[in-house]
């Protein structure tokens, strides 16, 4: 790519951005929470389903946005093998000329009362589906929790006072693609 082009895809990603920030997480963590809820009813309550990350794409500033899913087929309970994946969806966006705006991951995660230690170490421990996102100036958070083994089963109130350091990594691929810090492929 000539530096040109580098100039012009960095302007056309930095006005598609800055365009994008007036979007409501919230809308959009709802409808990654209404497909979560699809696959822990698919999984008879089990919550036992492959990740999957929902991102909100454009090509440029002027063009429409794009839904992009992309479900994570591979080892995706430590943090290398997490960060790997998202990395990876990160830089296959920067390859297909794609500026993600924003992007939301469902996947599944410990949660267990409040103590000294990893939630997946405490004998209490039980599995919930989680939703987490952000946008690309990651001024915009949003995460939810679901206990699949509750009947009815309903969601935490979205917390917006959150990180999402996971969802982050999905961002810092492109970013590496971008400035040709990694091979985008």
């Amino acid at each position: 790519m000539s530096t040109q082009a580098k100039l012009d895809y960095a302007d056309r990603m930095m006005r598609a951005i800055n365009k994008f920030d007036s979007l409501d997480m919230e809308i959009l963590t709802r409808l990654a929470m209404d497909h979560a809820e699809q696959l822990v009813e698919s999984t008879a309550g089990r919550g036992d389903f492959t990740p999957a990350v929902f991102v909100v794409a454009q090509h440029g500033p002027d063009d429409p946005e794009e839904n992009i899913v992309f479900v994570i087929d591979g080892p995706f309970n430590e943090w290398p093998e997490k960060s790997q994946a998202m990395r990876f969806a990160g830089r296959g966006l920067y390859t297909m000329q794609k500026i993600p705006l924003a992007a939301v991951l469902i996947s599944k995660a410990f949660m267990a009362p409040e103590s000294k230690g990893m939630p997946r170490d405490h004998p209490d421990r039980r599995d919930v589906a989680v939703v987490m996102g952000m946008s690309f100036s990651r001024k915009c958070h949003a995460m939810a929790h679901l206990d699949p083994t509750i009947t009815p089963r309903v969601w935490s109130p979205i917390m917006t006072e959150c990180e999402s350091p996971l969802v982050a990594e999905l961002f810092i691929g492109f970013n590496e693609a971008a400035l040709n810090k990694k091979n985008p492929t």
